[in-house]
């Protein structure tokens, strides 16, 4: 027969590993036209063309294997538990991006608005949730290389020989919070900080981030980067050259951590990083346009021209680079954005494999947000940085300055806000005249950010 004796290994080794598949799959399924598989959500063409086949004969004729003691061979070669295991874990992947589907179902029976049977709910978290209803859920764990799955205790010896991989409880985060200056964005993301286990930026997402502001996601790997940045208003020249690591695409390191773990990053933090690095240090870049020069081992010169740009998008092309660089894994540390530098428009460019984007933008619309910023300064003392201007310019020549910055924003919060909603994402007015209650907003808005913990 037609398989290789030394190694046992099926002579057809890619008709061989779809016959196993076509064999996992429902027998109600076969034969079924692409029209009615695509109702049931079946939008693999592999699957569907599996699907298509009826019998073992049909199989036979579709991929040319002429004799079919083949697969009467593979049949004794398969191993058919294993093969389940695989097709099982694979399935429960998959179906886990319905689970929100299937909630919403089971709140809808329970207010009255749709029938059902709990039961099928309950079932199927069980199976594709790995929920226990007796008691806490072990761990259930994914093979990385074979796809099977185990509901049954893992050593953390093998997790750690990344033998086995657990699956995440829920998709990974990307918690972004956008809004102007002073609006509460640092008291969102402390309260969101205190629902995980803090962990720093690694070193080399930091590179990652830079070299985005440079060439983008271009993946090749540079034997010199030279650029040139035109600053306005100082007009200035600010010329340097890249070495080191930032001439290769940036090696992205496994990240894996525990479900509650998170990284916290200010873009005012990045701002700064891509300031000191590209644009000799100056805050407040009003216009800055970059040329970068390029060249490859192969003497291939790449060039890369942003146009006269505000230092928000320098900082959002950096943020861009850490985003991507965490969103290779599967399994890892939601991340958590938080800054001017993050718009409605910037977001909705996102394509992401890994995390579910959980955006707001704040604002504020009643002249007493200056009040009430001189009165959190006082309360916080030494931590704020109004206070230590109150301590030396005395509050009313402080105060006069946070109102007028007050009136001067307002405007632009209700642009914001329309930009916002336009895009489909939530906006939270933490000032307003009609409910001047600053925390209670600013709780509605956590809350909103992290539905689900």
């Amino acid at each position: 027969m037609p398989i290789n004796a030394k190694n046992r290994t099926p002579y057809k080794k890619r008709e061989f590993e779809l016959y196993v598949l076509w064999n996992m799959l429902p027998s109600g399924y076969r034969g079924l036209p692409a029209e009615i598989l695509e109702q049931h959500g079946h939008d693999d063409p592999l699957l569907k063309e599996l699907e298509g086949i009826k019998t073992q004969t049909q199989f036979a004729q579709r991929f040319g294997i002429k004799d079919l003691g083949t697969l009467t061979d593979w049949n004794r070669k398969i191993d058919w538990e294993a093969a389940r295991n695989r097709y099982l874990g694979q399935i429960v992947m998959r179906y886990k991006e319905y689970t929100v589907q299937v909630l919403e179902a089971l709140r809808m029976k329970a207010i009255g608005k749709k029938s059902g049977a709990s039961s099928s709910a309950k079932l199927w978290l069980q199976f594709v949730e790995g929920w226990d209803p007796r008691g806490p859920r072990k761990i259930v764990a994914v093979c990385p290389n074979c796809g099977a799955i185990s509901n049954s205790e893992i050593s953390k010896s093998d997790l750690k020989k990344n033998e086995w991989q657990p699956i995440p409880k829920r998709k990974r985060r990307l918690y972004l919070i956008g809004g102007y200056a002073k609006a509460g964005k640092s008291y969102i993301r402390e309260k969101i900080e205190e629902h995980h286990k803090l962990i720093p930026l690694t070193r080399e997402a930091i590179l990652a981030g830079l070299r985005s502001v440079l060439v983008g996601e271009d993946p090749k790997t540079f034997k010199q980067i030279v650029f040139e940045a035109h600053l306005k208003p100082f007009d200035m020249i600010s010329q340097g050259k890249v070495e080191g690591d930032l001439l290769a695409p940036i090696v992205i390191k496994d990240e894996t951590k525990d479900d509650l773990s998170l990284i916290s990053v200010e873009t005012d933090g990045v701002r700064g990083t891509v300031n000191q690095t590209f644009f000799m240090s100056k805050a407040g870049v009003a216009t800055a346009n970059i040329k970068v020069l390029a060249t490859t081992p192969t003497s291939e010169d790449v060039r890369f021209e942003s146009g006269d740009q505000g230092e928000d998008y320098f900082a959002w092309k950096a943020s861009l680079g850490l985003i991507k660089y965490y969103d290779h894994h599967r399994m890892g540390p939601d991340l958590l954005l938080e800054g001017v530098a993050i718009t409605p428009e910037n977001i909705s460019d996102l394509e992401l494999k890994n995390f579910e984007i959980r955006p707001i933008f704040i604002g504020y619309s009643s002249p007493s947000h200056a009040q009430a910023r001189i009165d959190y300064a006082k309360k916080v003392k030494e931590k704020s940085y109004v206070y230590r201007d109150i301590l030396t310019r005395g509050e009313e020549a402080v105060r006069r300055d946070v109102e007028r910055e007050t009136t001067e924003t307002i405007p632009l919060n209700k642009l914001l806000r329309s930009r916002a909603e336009k895009l489909g994402y939530r906006y939270f007015d933490l000032l307003e005249e009609v409910d001047p209650n600053f925390e209670k907003r600013a709780d509605e808005a956590v809350k909103f950010i992290l539905q689900g913990e």
